[in-house]
């Protein structure tokens, strides 16, 4: 199996997880206090920022100079934290009665998905000392 494809893998089930935890649970998430809508798309966000991330640092990881992971690294963490505080912020704007729960969710959804990049890249990494 490629590697790529093989890095994708944990990003892709932690996606489909909390999709169906999500899904099936929805009468008993609802119930708590949470918005079924905000933790989709804060979901689906957060795995499209990680596969582009995953892409970027992959391709980082293959080229010669140690830089270019460097800055890969850097820019799509950047990238990431503007485009999901930028979403808060317009969630939090355009919502007349936004739910803060959700969005704490989401936060710690960010760190699953940073877990599982970290734990990809670190997989692939073939490299001694690295």
């Amino acid at each position: 199996m490629n590697k790529v494809v093989r890095g994708m893998i944990p990003l892709a089930g932690l996606f489909f997880t909390f999709t169906f935890f999500v899904l099936i649970f929805s009468r008993q998430i609802k119930e708590a206090g949470f918005d079924i809508n905000v933790l989709i798309i804060a979901n689906t966000l957060l795995f499209l920022l990680s596969i582009i991330s995953f892409f970027k640092q992959h391709r980082g990881m293959t080229n010669p100079n140690p830089h270019v992971f460097v800055r890969g690294v850097i820019s799509v963490m950047m990238l990431k934290m503007i485009i999901c505080l930028a979403a808060i912020f317009i969630y939090v704007y355009y919502s007349a009665n936004y739910n803060k729960r959700s969005v704490f969710v989401a936060l710690f959804l960010y760190l699953g998905y940073l877990t599982a990049e970290v734990y990809v890249i670190m997989k692939m990494n073939k490299k001694k000392n690295a």
